[in-house]
């Protein structure tokens, strides 16, 4: 399905916030005239997205999180779950949803790779996972990079994946509440650190050649290049 991916990116996550019981009340008012938001999908639908990607094969992945700081006797699943989101009648609005993946803890985010991978992030580590025999579900899955720290804040952690021009994946790592860490690659390489704040690194898409990019950030959720090959990323609670 053809869908403005501004909008949907903007829909998913205020719904995951939102109190209302009105989802018209709910939506935010757009003031740029060559924006349109409409929503495509809400709660009991789809719960807590905080990430969302389309795939080499166009079709919208949310990243579905059940383990942040769930209430007292939360009743959703007890892992994270990745759903595919499908506007099957083409009306613009999504009427079916599949869970593509499931099992991880503290997911943060994820972006489509080569060889049909799906890259995830979560908190420890990174992996990436796909669908070997078309069913639809992931049924093979490899850890990327891993964080070996006595850290445990939820969202401090690894996050924000990104593919550069020429097939590099970056990805975030957060101030990891001052705790001493080690990041490994596929290949046995390794980097250490702790209390420098959060990081950028950046390795091959097997996870082999790690490096570190930059420093002196905090969180850095999100990560992006534009066209012509500036990086930019969002810093979560620089001020704390």
């Amino acid at each position: 399905m053809e869908l403005n991916r501004l909008a949907i990116a903007a829909v998913f996550c205020l719904g995951a916030a939102s109190t209302s019981t009105n989802a018209a009340d709910a939506l935010p008012i757009v003031h740029d005239p060559r924006l349109v938001l409409e929503l495509v999908a809400e709660n009991p639908d789809i719960v807590t997205p905080i990430g969302l990607v389309f795939d080499q094969k166009k079709r919208l992945l949310v990243v579905e999180s059940h383990t942040h700081f769930p209430p007292k006797n939360y009743a959703g699943p007890k892992a994270d779950r990745i759903r595919i989101v499908i506007d099957e009648n083409g009306d613009g609005k999504a009427d079916k949803f599949e869970t593509f993946f499931e099992g991880s803890t503290h997911t943060m985010s994820l972006t489509p790779g080569p060889d049909d991978w799906l890259y995830v992030a979560t908190r420890m580590k990174i992996f990436r996972i796909r669908d070997k025999d078309g069913d639809g579900k992931a049924d093979e899955q490899q850890d990327i990079i891993v964080m070996e720290t006595k850290g445990n804040y939820p969202h401090n952690g690894l996050c924000g994946l990104c593919f550069d021009a020429a097939g590099a994946l970056y990805f975030g790592q957060g101030e990891n509440l001052g705790e001493a860490y080690t990041l490994i690659g596929t290949d046995g390489a390794k980097l250490s650190g702790g209390g420098e704040g959060g990081n950028i690194f950046r390795c091959k898409a097997d996870g082999s050649a790690l490096q570190r990019v930059a420093t002196g950030v905090w969180n850095p959720f999100a990560i992006v290049f534009d066209n012509t090959g500036r990086m930019f990323t969002v810093d979560n609670d620089p001020d704390g």
